[in-house]
Order: structure tokens, then C-alpha cells, then sequence
């Protein structure tokens, strides 16, 4: 095989319904020198034979088994053993065009970029809908530039360049980095993070980054898949999101502390992921208590002091329309008002959806 100029990691964990589409789409690119990572995460299902057929068929595939340890540890394990110039991430239930890697390459080594960004597609059940991160192509360079999309996967709404996607600009999928650039700052996912462990890397990701390109071309297609792990109801779902927001609140401290704007935008991020711990838990319709029990259960998880502390703090013009409705509802106490609202919301989607 030629020199390599991108390793392609796609961590694999029981996705033997997708999991040929996705490899079939990267070993199809018009940029043939690459490698493609699969890092089977202890798989119970067929996954793994899937694998092996793609690295018997292609000599560019390399599978790579190991204990079930999560994400993380997998996207890991394919930063050690990349070869290529430059790294993209691969979500095993999605695909990507034929020139998603030619055209990230090509921007970047043009640009002399650390990091390359293209647009996707949602992919629902029914319907594909057009996303672009931004309205048009951009480049960043320098600090101040780069910030600005730190602020957007903090708070979408407090950048000063308008983010078409809200934190999905925070994911690791649309995506080339430069591989020298990821190993001198040892850039890491965090393994004990079970949600946004890619927010937060994206973040201490682009701290490093001199230069950033984006072209405003979909590329990638991202599935919206009801049985993955970020749709399943768990009360986990409370633990992880104090993690994932401690791991933020770290980050800031050792990188902006003092920094107002930062510390607004953690803010707002702190309240959006209590508005998603209420409809993933507390107002899920699985949920197993009464309504007498989940409030309880809510009021004494929202006396964190860093809940306390966000709600006290944050700034309604950070916040869309719906989340101010909440968060006016959250300081006044009004549970009953806010579980009202939510079921109606919940009713209406399901109504659009059928």
C-alpha cells in the first residue's frame, strides 16, 4: 500500500445492521490512500464477521479487536495505531460521499489547516434533511476566530458567526484533524465519559488549533438512530451529564478562567443539559416513580450548587424560545407548569411523526 494519507477510525460495537453500508462507503472514496480502522469494541452480534469480510476483501482495512470499554477507549486505540497524515472519525451507523475524504483533504492541505469541516445530512427513517455547520465557506485562523466555535458548542447562540447545526459542530464526524497536531498535544477522549466525550474533546481540540476550514459542502451522513445509546432511558443519563459537564467546567478553568464570555456560555450549556435531562428522564414516559416522587427526585438534583449557580446566572438572550420557557419555569419553581408543557410537546411530536 502507498504512503497514507488519512486513517479512517470507526469504533464497532454491535451495528451489524450498518455496519456494511459504512465501510463499503469509505473503501469506495476517489482518495484511495488510506487505511481504514475498525476497532471491534466486543461485539456480540455478527459485527465482527462483517469486519473480517471487509479486511479479507480490502487490503486497506485492519481490524482491531478488544474488550468492550466503550467509544472512547476505541477512538483511542485508533489514534495509536494510525498511520495516515491525517485522521477522520467514522460513526459505525452512517456513511459518508464518495469524495468526503478527498474534499476534507484537499481544503486542509490547502489551507495548511489542523482541522478540516464539511456539512451533512440528518437521516431520518423518512426523510434526509440538508445541514451545513455554517452559511458559507469559512476559514479561522488565529484565537480569537477559533473561540468562536468553542462558544458555539457551548451555547449556539452566543457566537458571533452564525452556526446552522447547534452542537453537532462539537462531534468528531465531519471532521479531519491533522494527525501530528492530535499526538503533540496528546489529544485524548476521555474514557470514563459515557456522553459528549467528543463535545469534550472537540474543545481541548480546537484550544490547540491555529487554523480551521470549513467547506460548506454535505458530505456526510449522519442517522438518526432511535436504538442507540443516547435514545435509550437510563437514570445513568444524571451521573453522566455532571461528568460530562465537570469535564467542561475543568477545561474553562484551566484555559479561560476569569474569561466572562466563556463563563456565560457555560452557563447556557449547563441549562440546555438540564433541559435534555428532563425530557430523556424526569418527563420520559418510562420513567418508573409518580409525579409526587419525580419531583422530589428533580428538586434535589437541581440543588447541585452548579445548577444553582447556571439558573441564578445565565442570560435569556443566550437561550432559544423554548429553553427560555424553561429555564423562567425552573426559577419560579413551576413543575407542574414545565410537565404540562413538555407532555404537550411530547404529544405534538408523536402526532408529526405519525
Amino acid at each position: 500500500m502507498s504512503e497514507v494519507k488519512v486513517s479512517v477510525i470507526i469504533p464497532v460495537y454491535n451495528v451489524e445492521k450498518f455496519l456494511d453500508e459504512c465501510v463499503k462507503s469509505v473503501c469506495n472514496q476517489v482518495l484511495k490512500d488510506i487505511e481504514v480502522l475498525l476497532i471491534d469494541d466486543g461485539s456480540t452480534d455478527s459485527s465482527g464477521v462483517v469486519c473480517n469480510k471487509w479486511r479479507q476483501r480490502d487490503e486497506r482495512v485492519k481490524v482491531i479487536c478488544q474488550p468492550n470499554q466503550g467509544v472512547s477507549v476505541a477512538r483511542n486505540r485508533g489514534i495509536e495505531e494510525a498511520k495516515g497524515e491525517w485522521i477522520a472519525f467514522i460513526d459505525s451507523d452512517d456513511w459518508i460521499e464518495p469524495d468526503y475524504l478527498q474534499v476534507l483533504y484537499e481544503n486542509a492541505v490547502k489551507k495548511n489547516a489542523d482541522i478540516s469541516i464539511c456539512g451533512f445530512y440528518f437521516e431520518y427513517p423518512d426523510e434526509t434533511v440538508t445541514r451545513g455547520h455554517f452559511e458559507k465557506d469559512m476559514v479561522f485562523s488565529g484565537k480569537e476566530e477559533v473561540c468562536q466555535i468553542q462558544i458555539q458548542i457551548l451555547a449556539k447562540n452566543m457566537s458571533a458567526i452564525k452556526n446552522n447545526s447547534g452542537d453537532r459542530i462539537g462531534a468528531p464526524w465531519c471532521k479531519l484533524y491533522n494527525a501530528n497536531y492530535i499526538k503533540r498535544n496528546q489529544l485524548e477522549f476521555i474514557p470514563n465519559l459515557r456522553r459528549s466525550q467528543d463535545v469534550v474533546f472537540n474543545l481541548y481540540a480546537l484550544e490547540h488549533a491555529e487554523t480551521i476550514v470549513y467547506k460548506n459542502i454535505p458530505l456526510y451522513h449522519y442517522r438518526i438512530n432511535e436504538e442507540s445509546v443516547c435514545s435509550k432511558f437510563s437514570k445513568q443519563i444524571l451521573e453522566n451529564v455532571n461528568n460530562y459537564l465537570r469535564e467542561m467546567q475543568h477545561f474553562i478553568m484551566k484555559y479561560h478562567r476569569g474569561d466572562e464570555v466563556f463563563a456565560a456560555a457555560f452557563n447556557t450549556k449547563i441549562c440546555t443539559s438540564v433541559y435534555k435531562c428532563m425530557f430523556q428522564y424526569f418527563f420520559d414516559e418510562r420513567y418508573p416513580g409518580s409525579y409526587a416522587e419525580m419531583k422530589r427526585e428533580l428538586k434535589a438534583y437541581l440543588s447541585q450548587k452548579i445548577f444553582t449557580h447556571a439558573l441564578r446566572n445565565v442570560k435569556y438572550q443566550n437561550l432559544d424560545k423554548t429553553e427560555k420557557v424553561f429555564v423562567f419555569c425552573l426559577k419560579h419553581g413551576m413543575i407542574a407548569t414545565l410537565f404540562l408543557l413538555v407532555k404537550m410537546r411530547q404529544r405534538f411530536i408523536k402526532i408529526l411523526r405519525h
